[in-house]
């Protein structure tokens, strides 16, 4: 049982902050404890209120979504970031990932998803909505971002094989179920797979192995063992 988080809402327009405030304090295990209508003033509060989480939009006034997560971070190590935004192209999202954001959603998504998503980050996890994935798997197709992929050949085969796990957006319970593994078993193969690729966090690792080739080299290391 987590504890109760609490939740910094920033975007620019009153209205959708009144609806996303309103339908989570439907949920249990979640209060907003301030508001924000561009990142200047959210760093402002962020210092004042300590929020667990960010909720923010990407296209806001004075600093956007994605310098406000990169500075927010900086600031707070263990705050978690969720872009809640109508951009979903690759470049914002990829971006949002780099400057450190733990989960991404459209704006287009069903409410509930904003639910799975926020109760993902609370426990440390990272969220990308079903769009989002596909983003990211074209941004590989396309070439559009290339990356050195070394680091492969150093995980081993359990590693591989939760690597794979991981890229398809499986939570740690999930990949232990389906690995016959305990989940601290899995968290501690997620963190030595994160140090050998030399990424942040998991949700610049499942950016990783989709704009490279890496689930294919995976399979590869995999039917060679």
């Amino acid at each position: 049982m987590i504890d109760m988080q609490k939740i910094l809402l920033v975007d620019k327009h009153p209205l959708i902050r009144i609806g996303i405030r309103d339908f989570i304090l439907d949920y249990e295990g979640y209060t907003v404890v301030g508001e924000a209508s561009n990142g200047k003033e959210a760093l402002t509060l962020l210092d004042e209120l300590s929020p667990d989480i960010i909720i923010t939009n990407v296209v806001m006034p004075d600093l956007n979504g994605i310098q406000l997560t990169r500075q927010a971070i900086k600031n707070n190590p263990n705050v978690r970031v969720l872009i809640l935004s109508q951009l979903v192209n690759n470049d914002v999202v990829t971006n949002a990932i780099d400057a450190g954001a733990t989960g991404y959603l459209s704006k287009e998504s069903d409410p509930n998803e904003l639910i799975e998503a926020l109760k993902a980050v609370s426990n440390g996890k990272s969220y990308f909505g079903k769009n989002i994935s596909d983003i990211l798997i074209e941004a590989h197709l396309s070439g559009n971002k290339k990356q050195d992929n070394a680091g492969i050949g150093n995980l081993s085969k359990r590693e591989s094989e939760i690597l794979k796990c991981v890229a398809k957006g499986l939570t740690s319970c999930e990949i232990g179920s389906e690995l016959y593994i305990s989940t601290r078993t899995v968290d501690t193969h997620r963190n030595n797979i994160i140090r050998k690729l030399n990424v942040k966090n998991t949700a610049q690792l499942i950016n990783l192995a989709h704009n490279m080739n890496l689930l294919d080299s995976v399979n590869e290391l995999s039917y060679a063992s």
